[in-house]
């Protein structure tokens, strides 16, 4: 679950890079069913821990337990 989340995050950041400044809001209404807040604290999420997750190249569930005891006290996404 949580690299789900931190894959949302990449993928939230990337659509965010592409958009000309002043439309993230607009986009988001109309593309995904994301707050704001949501949606910057997933990015943020993927900004902190997603190297560390995703560079383990493990999809087991050791590499989400210790991406999970990295960032649990760190961050609240809900």
């Amino acid at each position: 679950m949580l690299s789900n989340a931190m894959e949302i995050g990449k993928r939230l950041k990337e659509a965010k890079d592409l958009l000309p400044h002043g439309e993230w809001g607009k986009w988001l209404v109309e593309s995904v069913s994301y707050s704001q807040r949501t949606a910057n604290r997933l990015m943020q999420l993927f900004e902190e821990y997603g190297d560390k997750l995703f560079a383990s190249g493990d999809d087991s569930g050791s590499s989400n337990s210790s991406a999970h005891k990295l960032c649990t006290n760190h961050i609240d996404v809900t």
